[in-house]
């Protein structure tokens, strides 16, 4: 009699897994990582444990800074202007 062996598809790993919704998010990231589709649900569940994660007081002290070009070298700059001047 022969037995039939059954390959895993993916593995889990579950030793950091203190609640419910741990489990749920270490399932969906072994699926995520064996390269399988994610139901709507389990990606749900992916983004709010990670938005549970992050704190409230960081959210609201970002800074925005505007990033300013560098302005090109006169020679670039007229050699652009020809190059795109005469192209159809």
């Amino acid at each position: 009699m022969n037995k039939k062996t059954v390959k895993p598809t993916y593995t889990v790993d579950l030793t950091n897994v203190n609640n419910a919704e741990e489990a749920k998010v270490a399932f969906a990231l072994a699926k995520h990582n064996a390269n399988i589709p994610l139901t709507d649900e389990e990606l749900k569940d992916i983004i709010s444990y990670t938005i549970n994660l992050v704190p409230a007081t960081c959210l609201c002290n970002v800074e925005v800074y505007e990033l300013t070009e560098k302005k090109k070298p006169w020679y670039k700059r007229f050699w652009n202007k020809l190059k795109y001047a005469f192209t159809w």
